[in-house]
């Protein structure tokens, strides 16, 4: 993609909505981010490399408390 703000963008989409799908504290749709026109959000969510690097993300940050589901994910698949 040449455009960086874009860019940029998307991947912050995809990263807040992995994130909050994820994390035990936010459960509901009223949490998640949107956007229009929609975006293939199942593909996001059963994407094992980015579960992979959320986990990654839980050990540095040392709260895999709160992230039951991203380890589960990846076992049951």
């Amino acid at each position: 993609m040449s455009d960086d703000f874009l860019r940029l963008l998307l991947l912050r989409y995809c990263f807040c909505t992995l994130v909050l799908h994820s994390h035990r504290g936010f459960r509901g749709p009223a949490f998640y981010p949107a956007a229009l026109p929609p975006l293939p959000e199942s593909e996001l969510m059963e994407c094992r490399r980015l579960h992979k690097l959320l986990q990654e993300l839980e050990l540095l940050l040392d709260c895999k408390a709160y992230f039951p589901a991203a380890g589960l994910f990846l076992i049951l698949k």
